[in-house]
């Protein structure tokens, strides 16, 4: 419709759906082209819209809007007595473009609504809701676009719309697609007879075809003497016959084949060229007989290698592929690719073998004729079948350098393992120019100098889900390999493009063998395999960006997680008198007033029932040992003698934790070089078999690395360790802190759950001392505290941080449960391949070479025999101890440089295997933690 122009006066507007009312106050006339809008009657609000095929009363006086439109073309009729037309729809028609549409594409989805007044609606993406409701349909976006996944074979997919409570469904077609093929096949040429002449003496050799073009037979090594005498083979119906003869002088031949007990075969041959070709002499012959009436071009054998050679562009070594016609998953007929090779030599002659999509092999021979065709007939099946058809060796760009469409047929044979009801197929062959790679380069130019550079796909009925994908490396080597836990390896020849390879999966115990070619003109390899006496195929598919276990984005870090806060401190109440009660073995921390930080530790403190006390103090890495009495005031105070050093004084107190009976301890301050420092030891408790310390059990502990270590500097990731609390309440374990230092550990707890830690490190150079406490906070840990880590500067027989350091860290731990026979240890992991990711982060992991590696995530198996598997093509070797929960192992890529020791524990409140690797003198975070798993 062009413009509508209208007087200004306005009273108001209402938009009809089909019409536009106006509510004028007075009665201008208002018109357009195909448009005229009257006053109803004067001084009233409405009025009467025309056109061609429409015309609108509107009013909206008396207090009530309302109006009759009318479509005046198609008998359609709306009455509505509102400011808006009402309506309501009544069914819903939904449709794709395409509704055949290839994997790994899109259709639009588009909806039309029938309303309740025959008009049609299309629903715009607002007004429909789309939903998938089966088949390999990834999405639907807000605009109806849809996206394709990928299928083994042609199949369906079905969506929904929704619009005003009306639901309509539709089946789109997926197709599989596998391989390009010609767009059509090259014409038949046209055919010129001629007089018999002895030059065209030779070799002919064509197939037959009945009227519907279905290939019944060949004509074979027809050889045409210079008298016209004419010998040869005729291939009828499945059935080999002798044929004998002459040409007459015009160029035919008309005879009989003689059949015992039979009616002869009707035989007739002219002499002639194609015009369409390159001139090629050609026999155009017919056989009849038993109801069939065939025909074909039998085409000359030209080429000689001396007196003729064969156009040098076509001699050469080819591969071609059959693709199955048929991609439906139909179990009645074969699912694989037909390949092969072939050679032209000199002569024109064709040698070629392979095997058909049912993995049935076969050899041939022919020859390229004048028009640059080989004609294909090859029984099969012992005479029951064959494979025939017409192959043209033409350019067409990025599909084929040689082509055509065969017949594959198979007569049913009930004794037949392998689809014993027989099939007739109409697949075409595409070939392609096979150029042997130079030493130490791939088959396919498209395959990238890399691993995980193809995709491999097994595809049939008798597998699971129809088939799978692996993506493999293909070396340069031409060896192709699969890093997963199914064996599966292959290799391409080089000198031919053969490929040929195994599959075995442990799990399921399938085994079988594959074969196929390289079609360099298509950039792939195809083919087939059999099991279970059923065919699929074989696709090998260059690319970088298939997706694999282990090749999407693992996410941020997982890192152990801190409780919200520090433990409290349980409350003492000093003793005002000694209490003999208290006499036992303490041992404690010392702490530097003021900064809190620990910088010493009593150990093995031993107060008499009399009050004699004795024991070791470590200040700053030096051990001293001390004697004194404790008074009947529960006081000591104690001078200790150092070695080399001033003394210090050291003030002790007897206290008791409130609440307790036993929970003693010794408080107090040791004064250094005029500066107090406080100090804390508790005692060890009583505990029996009947009545054990409640917090025995195993743990597996982690020394967190704070997130903003900086691991040039000090170490990176945790630090790791398991530890046995016994039931009297000693505690004992092995810590390896994150610069691989191994730190035994001995102690025991006191009645409120702490335990203090000080252990000399490096030859009295640096120390780990701290406090831990043993409390529940859900879902994160059983047992935490703060631990200061001090190394000096220039440690001796160091290779790591040599200048040294000094950082309090977060020491963590849970209860670890020994996992059951045939159990996982690790919490949450499916039960399925590729469940966790293994991952190193820090410091570079190739220090020795220009390749710089500051993180790596591997997809690896953690199964439920507790082995920790990873299958490359680098090397991740874990061992992991399921009495005790610490992992170590090795991470290995040769071919960057990478060489680095790895080790950690698993926190199995947390659902975290958390630790440290060291590489170059330093050291980074080592972590496992769950993957959603998929194979």
């Amino acid at each position: 419709m062009k413009s509508v122009s209208f007087e200004p006066l306005f009273a108001g507007m209402a938009i009809l759906w089909g019409a536009v009312l106006v509510a004028q106050a007075a009665d201008p006339v208002s018109t357009s082209e195909n448009f005229s809008l009257l006053p109803a009657e004067t001084g009233a609000a409405g009025g009467i819209a025309t056109s061609a095929s429409f015309s609108a009363e509107t009013s909206t006086g008396s207090g009530i809007a309302g109006g009759v439109s009318n479509v005046t073309t198609g008998g359609v009729q709306a009455k509505g007595g509102y400011t808006g037309q009402l309506y309501d729809a009544q069914s819903l028609a939904v449709a794709a473009d395409p509704a055949a549409v290839n994997e790994k594409s899109t259709t639009q989805l588009s909806a039309v609504a029938t309303m309740d007044d025959d008009t049609l609606i299309n629903v715009g993406e607002s007004g429909i809701i789309w939903s998938i409701l089966d088949g390999p349909i990834t999405g639907i976006d807000s605009a109806g676009l849809a996206s394709v996944g990928e299928v083994f074979f042609n199949g369906p997919a079905s969506v929904r719309g929704s619009f005003d409570g009306i639901d309509s469904d539709l089946v789109l077609t997926i197709l599989n697609v596998k391989l390009d093929t010609p767009a059509a096949p090259q014409p038949d040429s046209t055919f010129l007879a001629e007089i018999f002449d002895p030059s065209q003496i030779g070799i002919y050799q064509g197939v037959l075809a009945d009227g519907g073009g279905n290939l019944v037979g060949a004509v074979q090594g027809l050889r045409l003497s210079p008298t016209g005498a004419i010998s040869g083979r005729v291939l009828f119906n499945g059935r080999t016959y002798r044929l004998r003869g002459a040409l007459e002088p015009d160029g035919t031949y008309s005879g009989e084949i003689i059949r015992r007990n039979e009616d002869p075969l009707a035989v007739t041959l002219a002499i002639g060229r194609t015009e369409n070709g390159a001139g090629g002499l050609t026999l155009q012959g017919t056989v009849s007989g038993d109801g069939t009436n065939a025909g074909g071009s039998i085409a000359q054998a030209p080429y000689h290698p001396r007196n003729n050679p064969a156009p040098v562009e076509l001699v050469r070594s080819y591969t071609f592929l059959i693709p199955a016609p048929e991609s439906a998953a139909d179990p009645a007929l074969p699912a694989g690719d037909g390949y092969g090779w072939a050679r032209v030599a000199s002569s024109g002659g064709i040698i070629a073998g392979g095997k058909t999509g049912d993995s049935t092999p076969f050899t041939t021979r022919g020859y390229l004729t004048e028009d640059g065709q080989w004609h294909l007939y090859q029984p099969l099946y012992g005479g029951r079948g064959m494979i025939a058809g017409v192959i043209s060796f033409r350019d067409e760009p990025a599909v084929s350098d040689l082509d055509g469409e065969l017949d594959w047929v198979k007569n049913p044979n009930p004794r037949d393992k392998r689809y014993p009801g027989g099939f007739d197929l109409p697949p075409w062959l595409v070939g392609s120019n096979f150029d042997p790679p130079a030493r130490g380069e791939r088959a396919l130019d498209e395959l990238a100098d890399q691993h995980y550079n193809a995709r491999l796909t097994l595809a049939g009925n008798p597998l699971p889900d129809d088939g799978f994908a692996r993506v493999v490396s293909w070396l340069n080597t031409n060896a192709l390999v699969h890093y997963g836990p199914e064996r599966l390896v292959a290799r391409a020849n080089p000198r031919n493009g053969l490929v040929s390879g195994s599959y075995f999966d442990p799990a399921t115990r399938t085994r079988f063998g594959f074969g196929g070619v390289v079609l360099q003109k298509q950039g792939l390899a195809g083919g087939n395999f059999v099991t279970a006496n059923e065919a699929g195929y074989l696709l090998i598919e260059p690319g970088t960006d298939f997706p694999f276990p282990g090749s999407e984005d693992a996410g941020p870090l997982d890192l152990t997680t801190l409780p919200g806060g520090p433990a409290t401190d349980p409350n003492l109440t000093n003793l005002t008198a000694f209490d003999p009660a208290a006499a036992g073995l303490f041992n404690g921390t010392l702490v530097v007033d003021g900064s809190g930080e620990f910088f010493g530790g009593l150990q093995n403190v031993r107060l008499s029932p009399t009050g004699a006390i004795s024991g070791q103090i470590w200040i700053e890495g030096v051990l001293s040992n001390f004697r004194g009495l404790v008074d009947e005031t529960g006081a000591a105070q104690i001078q200790v003698a150092r070695r080399g050093l001033d003394p210090v004084d050291m003030t002790l107190q007897l206290a008791r934790a409130d609440g307790t009976t036993d929970g003693f301890a010794l408080v107090g301050t040791v004064d250094i070089d005029g500066n107090p420092h406080s100090l804390d030891a508790q005692r060890r408790p009583t505990f029996t078999r009947a009545e054990p310390a409640t917090e025995e059990g195993k743990y597996t502990l982690a020394m967190r690395a704070p997130d903003a270590t900086d691991p040039a500097l000090v170490p990176g990731g945790d630090g790791y360790g398991s530890i046995s609390v016994l039931f009297n309440g000693l505690s004992r374990g092995l810590m390896i802190l994150a610069d691989g230092t191994r730190a035994s550990m001995s102690g025991h707890l006191s009645r409120s759950g702490e335990w203090s830690v000080y252990r000399s490190l490096y030859g009295q150079r640096g120390y780990l001392a701290g406090k831990l406490s043993f409390r529940d906070v859900t879902g994160v840990s059983d047992v935490d505290g703060d631990c200061r880590w001090f190394k000096q500067d220039a440690v001796p027989r160091t290779t790591s941080y040599v200048a040294g350091f000094d950082v309090t860290r977060t020491v963590i731990g849970g209860s670890y449960t020994p996992p059951a026979a045939g159990e996982a240890a690790f919490p949450m992991l499916d039960d399925a391949f590729y469940n966790a990711w293994l991952r190193l982060a820090g410091p570079d992991l190739s220090p020795s070479t220009p390749t710089d590696i500051v993180s790596l995530d591997r997809a690896v198996t953690w199964n439920t025999a507790n082995r920790i598997l990873y299958y490359g093509p680098d090397k991740a070797l874990v061992r992991f101890n399921r009495n005790n929960g610490l992992a170590t192992g090795r991470y290995l890529d040769r071919a960057n440089g990478v060489n680095v020791p790895f080790g950690g524990v698993l926190l199995q409140e947390q659902a975290l295997l958390t630790g440290s690797y060291l590489s170059g003198g330093q050291s980074g975070n080592f972590s496992i933690a769950p993957r959603t798993a998929t194979q």
